[in-house]
């Protein structure tokens, strides 16, 4: 539960989270990767697969392949927050 939002809707959360604590959000995707659990995971079992491999080719080689507005998708609903 991110500061009392978790489960929210989006027009929730807006009148809840502040500007600047947004902005933490933010920084912290940026610095530790997305909050969906499941890329997590697909991420986690590419990175073994990829180690297993010798880590030959691009970590890349061992995820699912998504289409550049997928990969976008949560950057643009973040810019939009604002």
């Amino acid at each position: 539960m991110l500061n009392g939002i978790g489960g929210a809707t989006i027009a929730e959360a807006k009148e809840r989270m502040a500007q600047d604590e947004l902005q933490t959000w933010v920084q912290y995707r940026r610095k530790h990767g997305g909050l969906n659990l499941g890329l997590r995971i697909e991420q986690g079992a590419g990175l073994t697969a990829y180690f297993a491999n010798g880590g030959r080719g691009h970590l890349s080689d061992y995820l699912p392949q998504r289409t550049a507005d997928e990969e976008a998708a949560l950057d643009r609903a973040m810019k939009e927050w604002r």
